[in-house]
């Protein structure tokens, strides 16, 4: 398993940073966790649009989530022959989540779709799973493993989630440590 940060300022970037946003290869499997500012241009330096398989949204505040419009963007120029890219994002009504919808050019070049949060979700050899952590809106920790390796990534929590049993045993914990 390759971890890539894309990103780790929070909540804005400073000059040549970026928010929050993180790239995980294994398996032939490539996602992206959240997409905060700067997050795009960083990703091409790693990838090519085409070999992203889906995009994974912690939670909608716009430090985690305001370069996901604009990936569609790069889908269309870098992959414009592939299927629509699959984007998880917590299942809210709110004007951010409305916000990364795809934009229609007579194809869609992303599918948003709800981050499933009780069942988990599995790419290939790669399984997430999620748990709530402690934040003014809905968000949401995952762990990525491989069957190798494991990653946990708490995104915005404060100490009132204990995520200690859901990061258990993993080989690397990517903690927001923000405020």
């Amino acid at each position: 398993m390759l971890v890539t940060v894309l990103g780790r300022y929070s909540p804005y970037a400073p000059a040549g940073g970026a928010c929050p946003g993180f790239l995980v290869q294994a398996g032939g499997v490539a996602l992206m966790l959240d997409g905060g500012p700067g997050t795009v241009a960083r990703l091409q330096m790693q990838i090519h649009a085409a070999d992203l398989s889906a995009v994974l949204v912690s939670h909608l505040h716009p430090d985690h989530i305001a370069d996901l419009h604009s990936l569609q963007y790069l889908v269309a120029d870098q992959a414009p022959g592939r299927d629509p890219l699959p984007v998880y994002a917590p299942d809210l009504s709110s004007p951010e989540r409305h916000w990364l919808e795809p934009t229609n050019f007579g194809k869609a070049w992303m599918r948003l779709l709800p981050l499933p949060v009780d069942e988990g979700i599995v790419f290939g050899p790669v399984r997430v799973t999620f748990a709530r952590t402690d934040h003014p809106d809905p968000c949401w920790a995952m762990r990525i493993t491989d069957g190798r390796r494991t990653l946990v990534y708490t995104a915005d929590t404060g100490a009132g989630a204990d995520l200690a049993p859901f990061a258990r045993g993993a080989d690397l914990l990517i903690a927001e440590s923000t405020f």
